[in-house]
């Protein structure tokens, strides 16, 4: 909420342009990924958007006039604010998780875990995921990451982020409920 409302301030907008924002960062929300890219044949994280239309594209042609552009500025703004704030809030929960005292370093990440990278380079909705799979320098500055084409990237410690989700072995067995598979109709 905090970053739709920074987006528009005090803008008087028409209801077709404020219909057309919501449902555009209702976009950029619901493709933030829920899970971690498995190691198994599918390398797509699991998304809300997953839940109401499985492998849904969310992108279009767009068309090139005022409003359009209007409207994609807004954006632009909202995603900044809500990259910056949701980024910001996995650090701080990694943070709290790990309580850590002013004279002992930060928990360092450990291999197994599952990062979002930060990459400006690329558009809104785009960053990758990663697992980390070692560090040359034992986790202290910097950490290797094996994408979903099993490329292995290196990144300094600041342009990854925790993701939301425990590690595996963070989880025991036995907190977790019981798998039940429901048939689906489509009508």
């Amino acid at each position: 909420k905090k970053s739709l409302k920074h987006s528009i301030k005090n803008r008087l907008l028409h209801i077709e342009d404020i219909r057309t924002f919501i449902k555009e960062t209702e976009a950029i929300v619901n493709t933030r990924p829920l899970t971690y890219v498995t190691d198994e044949v599918d390398y797509f994280p699991l998304r809300p958007t997953d839940f109401l239309r499985p492998n849904a594209q969310l992108s279009g042609p767009y068309p090139q006039d005022v409003d359009w552009t209007h409207s994609c500025e807004l954006l632009k703004n909202f995603w900044e604010r809500w990259v910056m704030e949701y980024l910001t809030s996995l650090r701080e929960q990694y943070k709290n998780d790990h309580f850590i005292t002013r004279t002992h370093e930060t928990d360092p990440p450990k291999k197994g875990d599952y990062e979002l990278i930060n990459d400006p380079n690329l558009d809104r909705g785009q960053w990758k995921m990663g697992q980390i799979v070692g560090s040359r320098d034992e986790f202290k500055r910097s950490v290797e990451i094996r994408l979903p084409s099993r490329k292995v990237i290196t990144r300094h410690h600041n342009l990854i982020y925790k993701m939301e989700i425990p590690h595996t072995d963070e989880v025991p067995s036995s907190t977790l409920p019981p798998l039940r598979l429901y048939p689906l109709h489509i009508q």
